[in-house]
């Protein structure tokens, strides 16, 4: 499990992102993928990119909208699938 903050350019962009300090944690729960199916608040969004080079994931207009107004972090982790389940705290 990986806790990132949810900052005001997620909001903006639709975008997860991380800073440099955190590449190590979210490299324990997405290893080497380039691509990966991602759960956000029970809701499919299909098969993602995983940007190492700019730190982010796209997370669609729609599911940025769901995040709570008092959320501040996003909680990363996998399933037994292997796939990428992202909530809020």
């Amino acid at each position: 499990m990986v806790k990132i903050p949810i900052y005001a350019r997620s909001i903006k962009y639709y975008y997860l992102y991380w800073k440099k300090a955190d590449d190590e944690a979210i490299n324990s729960v997405l290893s080497s993928k380039t691509e990966i199916n991602v759960w956000f608040m029970k809701s499919y969004l299909g098969k993602k990119k995983i940007s190492k080079k700019f730190k982010r994931i796209f997370l669609t207009k729609y599911s940025v909208e769901l995040i709570p107004d008092n959320a501040k972090y996003f909680i990363l982790k996998k399933n037994n699938k292997g796939e990428l389940v992202i909530t809020c705290e």
